[in-house]
């Protein structure tokens, strides 16, 4: 089962940035789709006014999953910054 499929061009739409601006910081974020047909997070994370994260949301209908026994998550990353999925 597919959750997400990037491949196709408007994939990222439902996604939004939740960012330090809610407590009066300067970082931001955005989720757009690459050339290659991924997913990509990208941004900027200012520690201006008290600030100091940046992510992106995406809300989606609850999908019965109980037939599973796990996920799989491919990520590559900026190292040796901590990411949380």
């Amino acid at each position: 089962m597919i959750f997400f499929d990037f491949r196709v061009r408007d994939a990222a739409k439902p996604w939004y940035g939740i960012n330090d601006t809610v407590m009066g910081g300067l970082s931001r974020s955005k989720m757009t789709v690459s050339p290659l047909g991924y997913g990509e997070f990208s941004g900027h994370v200012s520690l201006a006014n008290g600030g100091g994260f940046a992510s992106v949301r995406c809300e989606f209908r609850p999908i019965d999953v109980s037939g599973f026994t796990g996920i799989y998550v491919e990520l590559d990353g900026d190292r040796p910054k901590d990411y949380k999925v």
